[in-house]
């Protein structure tokens, strides 16, 4: 907000400012009212973002219902107005109207007195919200069921009742010209490092557009490389998760309007990190981060292997399976790296529509358009049925590693492209150049692909191989 000028001792005159600046609209709400003294005062609220029984019985009925004769004399006066009439629990006095307007359009409530140089902000927000909901993305059989919401206040809350400690800060920022939105840092004081937290005051600070309207924009302008495949600012919707993170150094970004909280440093190997590994005994969590990575391995290589097998290298195959597969593909008129990639370019669009239906219709469309594509396919000669299983395969352990889906979509692709061209040889020099791309990469000045390289043994503790509970819920201090 552009208004720089001060609160003027004429109320109609800050009436008529907050008027002209909001434009006349029909939801900014003007409640005019006297004082037990005769003095005027007027109230600014917008409609539906607040909660008029606060207003009713926190500001409005402490100034005309004054009881005694010694209440009447203390409305005279802003300071005794804020300090011994209204019962408001969080009220603040303001001397600029660029900050009462920005305090009035994030839901507070404004007062005004003849003949007072400042304004009375009440926090009086009361918006309707959707409370507490189940995770969707970050879905567990075991661990908390609850997830973070829309409403900023509320995700703070569920973090502080996962760490009741004096340590645990909560610094506030608005960014955005015209939106204004409340971004929160928060972060342990005493475990996490001074200069990661200059380094994310710096980039919060540092950004300069006209709205946020989701935690996918911060996380865009804070990211080290924003060319790079790979994300380097994790994104979580679940307290316990983000509390973990916290413990452990790490720092988070609240934005408010999203369920969706942002964690730096991110490293690589989280992205086969699940809560529930450490909710559940070591021996079958650590059955599953392998199978985790072995599945990450299949979906981003199994199309490629297969192109680079049966055009350069089919002497690798079994015999049997050779012939299978040299049967199967009899009669299909496009070559093999062509019906690959049409196979997953149609499950990819299968996965964007069960996406964007309504969940009872999309999980139908999801099973039936699998097995009618797939069947269809085969029977009109369009593809080969082992193709149909490659790529079956490929996207069902996509889903195993979820959070490396978007990436792995586009790297598939092009081992898939090398491997066209150059077969085995193709995928180890795509192989090679990824993992030289990782360990280029940083978050927040932590190396992406720690504890591997630069090798750590205290990270190596956890990277693969979860260790005992014991050591890993020790606290790290900065």
């Amino acid at each position: 907000m552009k208004v720089c000028r001060p609160v003027s001792r004429r109320m109609e005159e800050n009436l008529e400012m907050i008027r002209r600046e909001t434009g006349g609209c029909f939801d900014v709400s003007l409640r005019r009212i006297k004082t037990a003294h005769g003095q005027d005062v007027g109230i600014f609220y917008i409609d539906g973002l607040v909660s008029k029984e606060t207003i009713q019985d926190n500001v409005v009925r402490p100034i005309v219902e004054p009881h005694f004769r010694k209440e009447r004399l203390l409305c005279e006066t802003i300071e005794n107005l804020h300090k011994m009439v209204l019962s408001a629990c969080d009220v603040t006095v303001e001397r600029e109207m660029g900050m009462c307007l920005t305090s009035l359009l994030s839901g507070d409530t404004l007062l005004f007195l003849q003949g007072a140089d400042a304004a009375l902000v009440i926090q009086t927000r009361g918006w309707k919200s959707r409370g507490i909901p189940e995770p969707k993305t970050q879905n567990s059989v075991r661990g908390p069921m609850e997830a973070f919401c829309e409403t900023l206040l509320f995700n703070t809350a569920l973090l502080r009742r996962k760490i009741k400690s004096p340590n645990l800060r909560f610094e506030m920022l608005k960014i955005g010209a015209q939106t204004r939105t409340d971004v929160c840092i928060a972060y342990l004081e005493g475990t996490a490092k001074p200069e990661l937290l200059g380094m994310v005051r710096r980039r919060l600070k540092k950004i300069n557009v006209d709205y946020i309207l989701e935690s996918g924009h911060i996380e865009q302008l804070i990211e080290d490389h924003k060319y790079s495949l790979f994300p380097t600012v994790g994104n979580n919707e679940k307290p316990d998760i983000v509390a973990a993170k916290l413990l452990k150094g790490r720092v988070a970004v609240f934005v408010d309007g999203t369920p969706f909280v942002l964690t730096v440093p991110l490293l690589f190997v989280e992205n086969f990190h699940t809560a529930e590994d450490y909710y559940t005994r070591p021996y079958y969590a650590n059955m599953l981060r392998i199978l985790r990575i072995l599945s990450y391995i299949i979906t981003l290589c199994l199309p490629a292997a297969y192109i680079a097998l049966v055009n350069f290298h089919p002497e690798m195959i079994p015999q049997k399976l050779l012939y299978t597969i040299m049967k199967a593909k009899d009669g299909i008129p496009f070559p093999s790296e062509l019906e690959v990639f049409l196979m997953l370019m149609l499950y990819e669009i299968l996965r964007e529509a069960v996406l964007r239906l309504p969940t009872p219709v999309g999980s139908t469309v999801g099973i039936v358009g699998g097995l009618i594509i797939g069947e269809a396919a085969v029977s009109a000669g369009i593809v080969g049925g082992p193709v149909v299983v490659v790529a079956a395969v490929t996207f069902m352990t996509s889903a195993a590693v979820n959070p490396t889906m978007d990436s792995t979509a586009l790297l598939r692709l092009i081992l898939l492209v090398l491997a066209g061209f150059m077969g085995i040889f193709g995928i180890l020099l795509g192989i090679f150049g990824i993992f030289a791309h990782l360990c280029s990469l940083k978050s927040f000045g932590v190396p992406y692909m720690m504890p591997i390289s630069p090798v750590s043994k205290q990270g190596a503790k956890d990277a693969v191989i979860r260790t005992g509970i014991r050591g890993i819920l020790r606290r790290r201090r900065s």
